[in-house]
């Protein structure tokens, strides 16, 4: 079971920019389009906060638009 359509085309980064997202099925996880984040989806829920989002595969940290600082986990 995958994330529905509708609700990925209303999600939002929760970063400064509120950027549009990308759902990604085969991965599980929601990418966002402007500050890269990568959040991850729980049993078909996506997980919208920044203290669960990582830095997208091979950069160990990213800094969204107000200053925050992601860090691999």
């Amino acid at each position: 079971m995958a994330v529905p359509k509708d609700l990925v085309e209303l999600l939002r980064c929760p970063c400064d920019t509120h950027a549009e997202i990308e759902y990604k099925e085969r991965r599980q996880v929601i990418l966002c389009n402007e500050c890269t984040a990568v959040f991850p989806v729980r049993d078909n829920i996506p997980v919208m906060l920044l203290e669960e989002a990582k830095p997208p595969r091979g950069q160990s940290e990213i800094t969204t638009g107000d200053g925050t600082i992601i860090r691999d986990k």
